[in-house]
């Protein structure tokens, strides 16, 4: 039977459930008397992962230590890089920083001061996978190709027996691939959960193009010039500086995925989930 292309909520955000959460949620910054928006502790939090960036980067050109501490201090560096991000471009593009969208749009490039796509996060965290998490053809998270299988519904292969052993390690070189393959990939893609893009704005391409670029730069060959080391002692420290970055990454996104009891619901031939968005 062919499937729908679009796939919806029976119930939208109308639900009892959705509404008397969203009452007792607004009603605790009542009782409370405090913002939705950031406090101290999350701006101190920002400026705490970002000066660790700054601290290490400074440190590692500064070219005052031996290769194997400079390891340390890019691993530390890579750590803190996505702990930067994810406090900061993630919860901005959920709108939690600021009132004013401004705001929250210029710290969502944080993606693009670790060489990553803001734009696509977006299209693929926000309107692909929480409007639509774990449905398979519309939530892109848990579409991993054929080493990872995230979804029931995805074929079964032999090799799929031992992802737990080697997941670890594509993890660890997951922000690399994003980095230099798949945000380029994903400007192909004309379909992101319901949201339908025939052509991406251009301005979109430039910015990821010269953010990469810059992201290179400061990267590898800055160091490279700068540091009296050999091009495989940079590659590895990269490697190894991803390994930090994309662990976490894996960490942070996949539980919702693989945790024990997650539910995975399948449209109808029409395309309808038969609850409603916030009980999904």
């Amino acid at each position: 039977m062919m499937q729908a292309t679009t796939v919806k909520f029976k119930h939208g955000n109308k639900s009892d459930f959705y509404i008397t959460l969203k009452e007792r949620v607004d009603q605790y910054f009542v009782d409370h008397n405090t913002s939705k928006f950031a406090n101290w502790k999350m701006l101190a939090k920002m400026l705490s992962f970002l000066g660790v960036m700054i601290l290490t980067y400074s440190m590692i050109l500064s070219g005052a230590f031996v290769p194997w501490q400079m390891l340390i201090l890019t691993m530390i560096f890579g750590l803190s890089s996505a702990f930067f991000v994810f406090n900061v471009a993630h919860d901005a593009s959920h709108g939690s920083y600021s009132k004013n969208p401004g705001i929250n749009k210029l710290l969502t490039y944080a993606w693009n001061l670790v060489g990553m796509s803001s734009y696509i996060w977006n299209l693929k965290h926000n309107i692909a996978h929480h409007t639509y998490t774990n449905i398979c053809g519309t939530d892109i998270d848990i579409d991993q190709g054929f080493l990872l299988r995230f979804h029931p519904g995805a074929k079964r292969k032999p090799h799929h027996r031992i992802q737990h052993l080697y997941a670890p390690i594509l993890y660890g070189l997951f922000s690399i691939y994003v980095i230099l393959i798949k945000d380029f990939q994903m400007y192909r893609v004309k379909r992101f959960g319901n949201k339908q893009i025939n052509r991406h704005p251009l301005k979109e391409y430039a910015i990821v193009i010269f953010s990469k670029a810059f992201y290179i730069t400061y990267n590898l060959v800055i160091p490279y010039f700068v540091l009296n080391i050999a091009w495989w002692q940079l590659l590895i420290a990269f490697v190894m500086m991803h390994m930090m970055i994309g662990n976490v990454m894996a960490f942070i996104l996949t539980p919702v995925h693989v945790t024990h009891g997650t539910d995975f619901r399948e449209p109808d031939h029409e395309g309808v989930i038969d609850t409603s968005w916030a009980v999904h």
